[in-house]
């Protein structure tokens, strides 16, 4: 990792002093590595001429090319805010735990062959080794159980509580074991005598089937299950993330649970909170938006005119759509925020517009149309005042080139395209259809009698 790591640096640094010959500071100044028992880690700071030049996302790509495969070993990279590990994760359980690493193995093959991802990995790593006892049926017969055996190699092995006391402020515990030079090895192990319920005794190896198997270094429990977490990371330019997750679901999920039967498969704590909030968020919504409603409705004295009020929040929403799509970016929990937020600011400016409109309706010596031609032309200008302030506010958000600040991209974008399409939403689209509501309900006058000569 280390050595790919300083081959890319000293490939950036060419390029910068291509760029500019004068550059004399490298692109990264700053390596701190950190091995572990269990794991090693990289501390890595660019300087102001590699975060203005570098794209994190790129840098990283390339590197993880460059280091290229490492077997069991799985690499993190985390430089976003609040960054997680893995971009994708699925809970696996089943009862048998060799079904369900066979499934896993499946699920995982499935998963990488999706264009995007990457880097699949499962929380099966492997621990050390463990010695497992089976009762022989000549043991059963003779009323020995798993749990007097492993109880009484517990007890010589790690000693079996004798005595307590208490000596000042300590207690001191009084253990009975196997002398150490009988406990440092397990040669002795099939000749160590078992207590048997009639009060004889026998060797280990006649009662029961030693077998020394790899052991897990971990083992991950939920709802009183066994489960295997299956993790992966994502490429956000190769695919769309929510679009996988959907066919997933539909697609390999249900043919993986009918291939192994009892199989149970749930996404990742992670995902079912994104998708909750989100459940949450369209559901506060729709309660706002019905309020918005109701505090219309009673001043106005309609129910069909509200509606025209809540036109521009739909438009809002498609619009921040659209630019996601122009800009290849994909839609997140932030994107929602953003364009819920937007659907505020358009309603609002649709009720400005069309309280002009009610005030001088009754008073104004106006045709319909005339009336609602003043209204834009008398609105446009705070209207638009509205939207420039807003944007102008937003626009080092969207000019930022952090990364620790793009997470906020989506959001901001969501909120300036809903507020520019709102506003044309409000100035055209909310007009004319008040037009149209109000000439239905304008009275008909009847024709003028024909004059007879």
């Amino acid at each position: 990792m280390e050595r790919a790591l300083l081959e890319l640096r000293d490939q950036l640094d060419r390029e910068a002093r291509i760029r500019d010959p004068h550059i004399k500071q490298s692109v990264i100044v700053g390596v701190e590595t950190i091995i572990a028992e269990h794991e090693a880690g990289f501390w890595t700071e660019l300087s102001p001429t590699g975060r203005k030049h570098i794209v994190v996302e790129d840098f990283v790509r390339e590197w993880r090319k460059r280091v290229g495969d490492i077997g069991r070993a799985k690499i993190e990279f985390l430089y976003k805010e609040g960054d997680l590990p893995f971009d994708m994760e699925f809970d696996l359980g089943h009862p048998d735990p060799a079904v369900l690493s066979q499934a896993a193995a499946q699920f995982k093959q499935k998963l990488a062959g999706y264009p995007g991802v990457y880097d699949v990995i499962d929380t099966a790593e492997p621990g050390k080794p463990e010695v497992r006892l089976r009762v022989k049926p000549e043991a059963e017969h003779l009323g020995l159980r798993l749990e007097d055996l492993a109880e009484q190699m517990r007890h010589a092995y790690y000693g079996d509580e004798v005595h307590r006391f208490q000596r000042g402020r300590n207690e001191v515990k009084v253990m009975v074991r196997l002398p150490r030079n009988e406990r440092d090895s397990l040669h002795g192990l099939s000749s160590l005598p078992i207590r048997l319920p009639n009060g004889g005794q026998a060797p280990l190896g006649t009662l029961a089937e030693i077998d020394l198997v790899p052991g897990q270094s971990m083992l991950i429990r939920q709802d009183r299950q066994r489960i295997l977490k299956v993790q992966a990371q994502f490429d956000s330019k190769a695919a769309d993330l929510n679009a996988l997750h959907a066919r997933l679901a539909v697609d390999e999920i249900p043919r993986l649970k009918q291939q192994f039967p009892g199989l149970d498969i749930n996404i990742g704590e992670e995902r079912q909170e994104q998708e909750d909030t989100a459940r949450t968020l369209i559901f506060l919504t729709a309660i706002a938006l019905t309020l918005i409603y109701a505090l219309i409705a009673i001043p106005f004295q309609s129910y069909v005119k509200p509606l025209i009020f809540l036109l521009g929040a739909p438009v809002a929403w498609a619009g921040a759509v659209w630019a996601h799509w122009l800009l290849g970016l994909p839609l997140s929990m932030e994107s929602l925020v953003g364009m819920i937020a937007a659907s505020g600011v358009v309603v609002n400016d649709s009720l400005v517009l069309l309280d002009y409109v009610k005030q001088r309706e009754g008073t104004a010596d106006q045709s319909m149309a005339e009336l609602i031609l003043d209204a834009c032309t008398s609105r446009f200008r705070p209207i638009l005042l509205a939207f420039l302030t807003n944007f102008v506010g937003f626009l080092p958000i969207l000019l930022e080139t952090s990364e620790q600040a793009q997470f906020l991209v989506p959001m901001t974008l969501s909120l300036t395209v809903g507020l520019l399409i709102g506003m044309t939403a409000s100035l055209i689209l909310t007009p004319v259809c008040y037009d149209i509501i109000e000439s239905r309900n304008r009275p008909v006058s009847p024709p003028e009698p024909a004059q007879q000569y």
